[in-house]
């Protein structure tokens, strides 16, 4: 297997990304925007459940415009030491993405401000006679949420576009999983594993990815030789899922399982 592909794993260009039609066509049109203009594109917020492609979208940003993506988490920004560590890092029209942003608490928050409106921050300091303002290169702000309503209406406001993400067909996860197979591991998976896969996936593109992961790495470490298209196949599959703890109908895991049946046995009981 290629190993420039297995490192690649997520989309780098709006081309390899499936769905979210609307939110690509607009983030386009602003990165045109950019690169006749040389002004940065508006500071973002990505709605959407956890594993829809937030990362991914912001990180094809970047590729799209050809800066630098500086990630992290916001779990990681406490004190503002913790985002100037990154702020410092920020060279013209780069990209900074913050994901689950509503980790940050208020004040983290409020830091932020200057920076998204005029890319200024103020710095307090016992040894400076009074607090100084510094300017930072003009950047982008993407934010990654799954809880807008723990963003206060300040910040919210500072969001250009609030860009909200919608659930994956069936239609899109098949696309996704065979587009993988080619760009990731050099593979052909039918239409029909590749709909078995997007169908046990619960709407969500990562389960998708694992499960074709999964799949990849048992051929991998279950056959003699090097592994072609061929081993993409239904009896893989169960396997795969059998390792997985997966039940092959619905993709439920043994936890969700025991939640439905719990829920399925007192229903029963109340009725």
């Amino acid at each position: 297997m290629n190993e420039e592909k297995k490192s690649n794993f997520r989309p780098t260009t709006f081309d390899d990304v499936i769905g979210q039609d609307a939110v690509k066509e607009f983030m386009q049109i602003k990165i045109n925007a950019f690169k006749k203009t040389g002004r940065p594109v508006s500071h973002t917020l990505l709605l959407g459940f956890s594993g829809s492609g937030k990362t991914t979208l912001a990180n094809v940003v970047a590729n799209e415009m050809g800066v630098n993506f500086i990630s992290v988490m916001g779990t990681r920004i406490k004190t503002w030491n913790d985002l100037y560590a990154f702020v410092k890092q920020i060279r013209e029209n780069d990209v900074l993405f913050i994901d689950e942003i509503h980790c940050l608490s208020e004040k983290m928050q409020e830091h932020l401000y200057g920076l998204m409106e005029d890319f200024t921050y103020t710095v307090e300091d016992k040894n400076m006679a009074r607090p100084q303002t510094f300017h930072a290169p003009k950047f982008t702000l993407i934010g990654a949420t799954t809880h807008a309503g723990d963003l206060n209406a300040p910040f919210l406001g500072r969001f250009a576009y609030h860009a909200q993400l919608v659930p994956y067909s069936t239609e899109e996860l098949t696309a996704m999983v065979k587009k993988a197979g080619r760009r990731i591991y050099d593979l052909e998976v039918s239409h029909e594993i590749a709909e078995k896969i997007a169908n046990l996936s619960c709407r969500v593109a990562r389960k998708a990815y694992t499960i074709l992961q999964n799949m990849v790495e048992v051929a991998e470490g279950t056959a003699q030789g090097k592994i072609n298209s061929s081993h993409m196949d239904t009896e893989l599959l169960k396997k795969t899922l059998k390792f997985m703890g997966l039940d092959p109908i619905i993709g439920l895991d043994i936890a969700s399982r025991k939640y439905v049946c719990t829920i399925v046995r007192e229903n029963k009981e109340l009725g």
